[in-house]
């Protein structure tokens, strides 16, 4: 069974924990990339941004960036890799 495959009820259960302007912060980016590719979203991936540089393009070296990396196999702007 997949750690990131839930029930809509429990992602809503799982959304409660965290403040509205947070619904994800429960979550890691794993979690997140994986309801991308379930809920056939990928496109969605090139219109978000992680990186928490002052740069124009991600910076491949801040947390943020290594997160998106290893939940998506790509940085910002990338489409999603399985």
């Amino acid at each position: 069974e997949d750690k990131y495959d839930f029930t809509e009820e429990e992602v809503i259960e799982m959304s409660k924990e965290a403040p509205l302007r947070f619904p994800f912060a429960t979550v890691d980016k794993k979690f997140i990339a994986h309801q991308y590719r379930t809920l056939g979203l990928s496109d969605l991936s090139a219109l978000t941004s992680s990186c928490a540089g002052d740069q124009k393009v991600p910076c491949k070296k801040c947390w943020w960036c290594e997160e998106r990396y290893w939940a998506f196999k790509s940085y910002d702007g990338d489409k999603i890799r399985s």
